[in-house]
């Protein structure tokens, strides 16, 4: 791999006091040593911001956001930050991440090997249990909901050839600097939740393939960055779903996609978090139905037919919900 090869890895914090440490060492350690880290604070109040300039110094680079901009809005500043300083490469990484020494280097000498991809993924694995897949890409359904390939599976099962894949997660997303000057940077109207699966269709349409690597392997705390935060992920969740759906789907897809939703899933969801007590849910679901409802009649596809055919072919027709995991503890 060229040493003039330039890499900037975002991480993007927002009261992470506990995760930065192990995942800012993570990446000091990696292999290839032509790496920025931009340390990207969305407005913490737990210190967390002071104790990465205590720990690192001026190995990494802070931006203090002043406030919560969210997943899409708060990474951008990086990623803006990262393409004017003539990036080669951006590595979008949660904070509740640990990296293998090696990922950094085999990501880029798999983009390097292969410039037809705009985006690439390392194979996630929990951060308990390594031999658990945590995300091995993203699966889009009938409805719009989206979620990780693979997950909960023996990642000692997985072969360790590229994967192509319809959507790279934004938990470790290894992104080509010259597809987002072409395509843009995350949608900040999706504000989190799904705003990867939307840049990871705008690549897939721009002609990119996108794939996972699995020879390579970030160790993840699932939700543990958003754990606290469950009333709001159903929301966004939900409504960005909708969004999705209504700017890319084929318009069949998306008249089906809004039976389903209205007439099944979105009163379903209701009714569950009431019988369970969870009135806060059940108001996420109806104001995210509301607003999602809005988008999916009145935003125009930016699809033609030859598009069409590609986001058609990207989503799963047997699978409407995310699989249910009982191990899984988070919400």
């Amino acid at each position: 791999m060229s040493t003039n090869i330039s890499t900037f890895v975002l991480i993007l914090n927002y009261n992470g006091l506990k995760f930065n440490k192990f995942c800012i060492d993570s990446i000091l350690k990696q292999d290839v040593k032509n790496i920025k880290i931009l340390f990207l604070d969305n407005g913490s109040k737990d210190g967390s911001l002071e104790a990465c300039k205590r720990d690192f110094g001026n190995s990494v680079t802070y931006i203090d956001n002043k406030k919560n901009l969210y997943f899409a809005a708060g990474n951008n500043v990086g990623i803006k930050y990262a393409l004017d300083a003539k990036a080669d490469y951006i590595f979008v990484l949660n904070n509740d991440t640990i990296c293998s020494a090696d990922c950094i280097q085999k990501l880029t000498d798999f983009m390097e090997a292969n410039p037809k991809t705009g985006a690439c993924q390392p194979l996630l694995v929990e951060m308990d249990n390594p031999d658990r897949i945590a995300s091995a890409g993203c699966i889009v359904s009938l409805t719009g909901r989206a979620w990780d390939a693979k997950m909960g599976e023996q990642a000692s099962m997985l072969p360790l050839s590229p994967i192509k894949t319809f959507g790279v997660t934004g938990g470790a997303m290894f992104l080509r600097a010259e597809a987002l000057r072409q395509v843009g940077m995350f949608d900040e109207s999706y504000q989190m939740y799904f705003e990867d699966v939307e840049l990871s269709f705008r690549l897939t349409l721009a002609g990119y393939d996108l794939h996972v690597v699995p020879n390579t392997r970030v160790r993840h705390v699932v939700a543990g960055s958003s754990s606290k935060i469950s009333t709001q992920r159903i929301y966004f969740c939900e409504r960005n779903a909708y969004r999705l759906v209504g700017t890319y789907f084929p318009k069949k897809i998306r008249r089906l996609s809004l039976l389903m939703n209205l007439l099944f899933l979105a009163p379903a969801a209701i009714l569950l978090n009431v019988l369970h007590k969870k009135p806060d849910c059940s108001l996420a679901v109806f104001k995210a139905m509301k607003e999602g409802c809005k988008q999916l009649t009145s935003l125009p596809p930016r699809t033609n037919p030859q598009a069409e055919a590609l986001i058609t072919s990207a989503i799963e027709t047997k699978t409407i919900v995310p699989p249910i995991r009982k191990s899984r503890k988070s919400s």
